[in-house]
């Protein structure tokens, strides 16, 4: 089951400053990986690594 939150981002972020909202979804419980997908433009998502739980050490 994947966690879904919708974040505003009035800002932007570099690169896409017109796109406000996003959403982000983690996969499954405790994964390293996130997907930050805007709600604006369907085709802009990128993939977020936790670097803290990829690479503890």
């Amino acid at each position: 089951m994947s966690e879904l939150l919708n974040i505003q981002m009035p800002l932007g972020l570099p690169g896409v400053t017109d796109l406000a909202g996003f959403s982000l979804e983690r996969r499954a419980q405790g994964s390293a990986y996130a997907w930050l997908r805007s709600t604006d433009a369907p085709d802009i998502e990128l993939l977020l690594v936790d670097v803290i739980r990829q690479a503890p050490d």
